[in-house]
């Protein structure tokens, strides 16, 4: 093994020197150990041959000397290189492995370590082994390692735990495997896998976030109704996408006109409100193209359009991004993206800004067919609801519609104040169901009908019976409830007729009351119908009132809530006059207006002999 042909007798520094340099300090920790404990001595190291190093093992003890001389080391020297000792195998292995690989002893220090161990303690080999591993690694202490390795001695069971060791920001996963008064440390470098998977984390997390937005940009989309509130929801839509700005354009009228806008200082949003489509500029020529397009820095912008310096520079931006806003083939407008600095877009950001202006797109599409239905539906209405009510002897009249707050369609609630002959009077409240431009259109027939029959000298019940006979001829699935007094201010008498309505209230001397009138379907559903009429004697002061549903019936209060709350307020505003009691009720009616609110006050006054 020495390369000698005869046996050699000499020092041991040859052989020293014959070692691994990377072993002896491991020997000679060894060496030290077994004379200090007269015991007997067992290592393993790569001794250098004419043929290279070999794997040798080495057994002995320490022997006293004969009459107090020296102590000597007798043993054996064999060659192990090809042998199965796993213990061996493992060592040579562990030199070729990327991980690190310790031993320590049952005081902490370290008898072996590999190659790569080195970078770890951040000094050669030398001056790693026999040194405490908390003299090694300070920090080890600190963050648990000797808790996780003391069990692992004491419980003789594998440990596994991590290790951050901060100078170098570099993370490890460590297992410790307890053999008799040694342990194996196996130390795999896991930085770059924390650094990977906390990217991943945080890509994961921007992505749920974005997602999140999305959703809520979605129902507040979906929510809107109008384009003044589908623009208003557009505003979540910069947070979706890192943007700062936005600036919505609705085409109308064959211009692009600036409906909406979020961060952008007021002068620069008020500079261009209005564009035609053949304007040289990218707002519009996003409708040209019909595809999205980029603008990544102001000096592109000003070598683009340089017409536009000065609206570039009022808004400060220095990237954007421009969407037509196509749905169901049509062009509607044009979003606007920018952002405060210079910026590329990849595809990922193109595939985000697609699924951004087709949602955008296609609730300003529904958003526009609904103000333009809406401004129909309002029209019709304007025109076929009466005026101020007339001036009649020994009545004061008062009137109300409002319309709903919620959904801001146009309902089908009516009210009238027919002149009839005798000086009598007609006091009519209906509410066709629905909402829109046919509720609209039903309302105007039926307020038609029953003013035609009321001047034709019919009686109540027969005014109601052929307007009930007219609404289920005319071929629609909506049908109507309606209320018609006819009143003789001469006498208080007044005769009810009820087709499906509310009933009347009567606010007098002696309170306010409900009155039970018998009634009939509402208009619309059967063809033969009847209607009972019921007369009414009122005194004077007393103030009749008619009114529709929607004045008594909210999210969350109930029909019978509704009318205690309608009788109280009554109470409350006795004494006003009918003009007056009308705008106290509105005014105590809290809350969204799911439905119209028709309202119709009459005063007996008597007339004067």
């Amino acid at each position: 093994m020495l390369g000698e042909d005869d046996p050699y007798v000499g020092p041991i520094e040859p052989v020293l020197c014959s070692l691994h340099p990377e072993d002896y300090p491991g020997l000679r920790l060894h060496l030290a150990e077994a004379f200090a404990a007269d015991g007997p001595f067992s290592s393993g190291h790569r001794l250098r041959t004419p043929g290279g190093y070999r794997w040798v093992e080495v057994r002995g003890s320490v022997m006293g000397g004969a009459d107090g001389g020296p102590r000597r080391l007798r043993g054996v020297v064999s060659d192990v290189t090809e042998a199965s000792d796993l213990r061996l195998s493992l060592a040579r292995q562990a030199e070729e492995v990327e991980a690190l690989v310790i031993v320590i002893d049952d005081e902490w220090r370290l008898v072996y370590c590999n190659a790569p161990s080195e970078t770890l303690f951040r000094r050669p080999r030398a001056e790693i082994l026999g040194r405490p591993l908390h003299a090694l690694l300070p920090e080890a202490r600190s963050h648990g390692w000797g808790r996780h390795l003391f069990a692992a001695l004491q419980e003789r069971r594998v440990q596994s735990f991590t290790l951050h060791v901060p100078d170098d920001d570099r993370w490890f996963r460590v297992s410790a495997y307890p053999r008799r008064d040694q342990m194996l440390l196996f130390c795999l470098d896991i930085t770059d896998e924390r650094e990977r998977d906390a990217r991943l984390r945080e890509a994961a997390q921007v992505a749920a976030a974005q997602q999140a937005r999305i959703q809520l940009l979605t129902a507040a989309l979906a929510e809107s109704l109008t384009v003044h509130e589908v623009v208003r929801a557009a505003r979540r839509l910069p947070a979706v996408c890192g943007a700062d700005g936005l600036a919505v354009g609705l085409i109308q009228d064959g211009r692009l006109r600036v409906v909406g806008h979020a961060g952008y200082p007021p002068r620069a949003a008020s500079a261009y409100p209005v564009w035609e489509l053949d304007d040289d500029a990218p707002f519009v020529e996003a409708v040209r193209r019909r595809s999205a397009f980029a603008i990544t820095s102001r000096e592109e912008y000003m070598r683009r359009y340089p017409h536009l310096g000065e609206l570039a520079g009022a808004a400060g931006k220095q990237a954007w991004v421009f969407l037509p806003l196509v749905a169901s083939g049509e062009v509607v407008g044009t979003a606007v993206l920018s952002y405060n600095r210079q910026r590329e877009f990849d595809a990922d950001d193109y595939r985000l800004f697609g699924q951004l202006r087709a949602l955008l797109a296609r609730a300003l599409h529904r958003a526009r067919r609904y103000d333009d239905e809406h401004a129909m539906s309002a029209g019709l209405q304007r025109g076929l609801l009466p005026g101020r009510p007339a001036r009649i002897a020994g009545l004061t009249v008062a009137t109300r519609y409002i319309p709903a707050t919620v959904g801001m369609q146009v309902g089908g609630d009516w009210h009238d104040v027919i002149s009839l002959p005798g000086g009598r009077v007609g006091l009519v409240i209906g509410d066709v169901q629905g909402h829109g431009v046919d509720a609209a259109a039903i309302m105007g027939m039926l307020r038609t009908a029953v003013l035609a029959y009321a001047v034709e000298g019919h009686e109540p019940a027969e005014v109601v019976r052929r307007t009930n006979a007219l609404t289920a001829g005319l071929g629609t699935d909506l049908f109507a409830t309606c209320a018609y007094v006819e009143f003789d201010p001469g006498t208080g008498r007044a005769v009810v007729v009820r087709a499906g309505h509310q009933h009347p209230a009567v606010l007098g001397r002696a309170g306010v009351r409900l009155v039970d009138v018998p009634g009939g379907l509402p208009l619309g559903i059967d063809t033969d119908a009847r209607y009972p009429a019921t007369e009414l004697a009122l005194e004077r002061g007393d103030v009749l009132v008619l009114c529709t549903d929607g004045l008594v019936e909210s999210r969350g209060l109930s029909l019978d809530e509704g009318v205690a709350w309608m009788l109280e307020t009554l109470e409350h505003g006795r004494g006003m006059t009918p003009d007056g009691l009308a705008g106290h009720l509105i005014a105590r009616r809290t809350g969204e207006l799911g439905d119209d609110i028709a309202l119709l006050l009459a005063r007996y006054d008597g007339i004067a002999e």
